[in-house]
């Protein structure tokens, strides 16, 4: 119930992702992004394969006047030297997003690895991950630039479901290293999708 405001009107650091959005949308969602007061989105997964149609994004935002929060994609070998190879340079870059699996031991190593490869071109953007599901620790956290809870939109029916997502963001800010002074974000907050949007082939959630 309580929402940051600027000018009297809400204030989203982040807004949608526009992953299901073709091409050409790109204009006219990011124009309604920013007509419902959100000052950033999510982007597709950066590869070679997307790589047009992620300029053509970051272009639509800038029209906006949206930032971009860069989402890499895995598969791509190098995915960190990959970003910022290829957007550092965008004015409208907000931050590197890379992948994490809790699933993977080593999953701190290569998070640092791919870190340290956008860190040699790039000292200025904030990069952090989203998390999965596991429990965030103080040593993942000092990684971070951003903290975030993610919350899987699909278990909105669970025992963990969106009522949890408060929980979860008050936990991640009580394990958060003292005196840190970086942002807090929900990666991911379930909203249910009206039946139009349900017939229409759109995500139920």
């Amino acid at each position: 119930r309580t929402v940051i405001r600027v000018d009297g009107r809400p204030f989203f650091t982040m807004g949608p992702r526009l992953l299901l959005s073709p091409p050409g949308s790109y204009v006219e969602a990011c124009r309604q992004a920013a007509a419902a007061g959100f000052t950033a989105i999510g982007s597709i997964p950066a590869s070679n394969g997307t790589l047009p149609l992620l300029h053509q994004l970051f272009d639509a935002a800038e029209d906006s006047g949206l930032l971009v929060v860069l989402m890499a994609d895995p598969r791509q070998p190098r995915h960190g030297r990959y970003l910022a190879d290829h957007f550092r340079h965008r004015p409208n870059l907000h931050s590197y997003c890379l992948p994490w699996f809790d699933e993977r031991a080593d999953m701190e190593e290569l998070f640092v690895a791919q870190r340290d490869e956008i860190r040699a071109q790039d000292l200025f953007h904030p990069i952090w991950a989203m998390g999965g599901r596991a429990r965030p620790t103080p040593q993942r956290l000092r990684l971070m630039d951003l903290f975030a809870a993610s919350q899987d939109p699909w278990s909105a029916a669970a025992p963990d479901g969106p009522m949890a997502v408060g929980d979860r963001l008050a936990e991640l800010a009580r394990t958060a290293p003292a005196g840190g002074q970086r942002p807090l974000l929900c990666g991911s907050l379930p909203v249910f999708a009206s039946p139009a949007d349900r017939a229409a082939g759109l995500w139920s959630f």
